[in-house]
């Protein structure tokens, strides 16, 4: 039709099978983005949580004299630790006695995955001092597992990159603990009730 100033428009009117066909592919389109952009806020929120302590297990790390003031564990389990950490009865012959017995290590050992995300873990807890002294999670490892009592872990937790000939000793209770190392000492770590829960 004439727009009156000498010039045409053609109209066309798209037939009705096609323009279904536009607002279905227009919809399409529409859930593919709002897919993408989901994925996306996914993989955010999962970042975010390796950032984080997001490995299993999930927990907190309490020093030996924390967990027991804490009733983590009992008496009996210190003197399991002690000894699996100064191998014997060494220092506690007294309180131990003859023959002496400790708590089998339940599991016997920490598969290479569980001592990762424990370092992981340990270095988030303590991230504010190891970042201004310039060390990485990959500079924590668990130095020795010394058991697992009522669902804690008490293991040695520190750098491998850093020894100090300095023996580190200190009882609780009337028994004895000594570290070699004075830059390590006994961690407890405390999984969370919910994680515990759902195992």
């Amino acid at each position: 039709y004439s727009l009156g100033n000498g010039t045409w428009k053609v109209q066309f009117q798209i037939p009705h099978f096609l323009r279904s066909n536009i607002l279905y592919q227009e919809e399409k389109m529409k859930k593919r983005i709002i897919g993408i952009l989901f994925a996306a806020m996914l993989v955010l929120l999962l970042g975010m949580s390796v950032a984080g302590c997001g490995y299993k297990p999930h927990g907190t790390f309490y020093s030996l004299q924390e967990a027991y003031d804490n009733g983590l564990l009992t008496r009996d389990d210190l003197l399991s630790i002690a000894y699996y950490n100064q191998s014997g009865t060494w220092g506690n012959e007294e309180v131990m006695g003859e023959g002496f017995d400790p708590q089998p290590k339940a599991p016997a050992e920490l598969d290479s995955a569980t001592e990762r995300a424990l370092c992981r873990c340990y270095w988030e807890q303590n991230k504010t001092l190891f970042e201004s002294e310039g060390i990485t999670d990959k500079q924590m490892g668990v130095r020795a597992y010394l058991g697992t009592y009522n669902g804690y872990i008490a293991l040695i937790m520190g750098r491998g990159d850093v020894y100090e000939e300095a023996f580190r000793r200190y009882t609780i209770d009337g028994i004895l603990f000594s570290i070699s190392n004075y830059n390590l000492d006994i961690e407890i770590f405390a999984p969370d009730k919910e994680e515990t829960e759902d195992e």
